[in-house]
């Protein structure tokens, strides 16, 4: 599950869990769950850069007025999601199960699809503050400058499923 402070706002905080999503308005000293609509059980859940309002959960679903109502974007993407801080229009989700990259260029209204750089089980995916790619395998890690048209392998892992310690399973800012 995930945690993640609004960027705009240190004060909104939004904690996914088996049991939903919820969000904090003070810190965290109080929370309300919000919502109603989206999945049951929240693992992920990514608040734009250039505007608090818009907020992507696996699923994926959008909100784009700070959580209220939810709208499902992308029916099989079950995995992280990225939005690009030096463009928010480009917003990147995983399909771990399926091995499969989406990506929207307009803010997660339309997406398509991009090949992976590997057919290793996809575990993460990350912008830097530079608006620099990264997406993690099982046996590696990749980068990419164009927004994940194009990948560079950054790390090698050979120990799955031998030695599963040895798997990248996160990647952060």
């Amino acid at each position: 599950n995930d945690v993640t402070v609004d960027p705009r706002d240190s004060n909104k905080i939004y904690a996914a869990t088996n049991s939903g999503l919820f969000r904090s308005l003070d810190a965290g000293m109080t929370w309300s769950q919000i919502g109603s609509g989206i999945l049951f059980s929240v693992y992920n859940v990514t608040v734009s850069p250039a505007d608090s309002n818009v907020i992507f959960t696996n699923g994926v679903y959008r909100s784009t007025d700070g959580g209220s109502a939810w709208a499902q974007v992308i029916g099989s993407a079950n995995g992280c999601i990225a939005i690009n801080p030096k463009n928010p229009d480009i917003v990147i989700a995983l399909n771990q199960f399926s091995n499969t990259v989406y990506k929207s260029s307009d803010g997660g209204t339309s997406w398509g699809t991009r090949t992976p750089p590997t057919s290793d089980y996809l575990t993460s995916v990350v912008f830097d503050s530079t608006g620099k790619l990264y997406l993690s395998a099982y046996h590696g890690a990749f980068s990419s400058v164009d927004n994940g048209d194009n990948y560079t392998s950054i790390a090698t892992l050979n120990g799955y499923p031998d030695h599963p310690h040895d798997s990248i399973f996160c990647l952060t800012s």
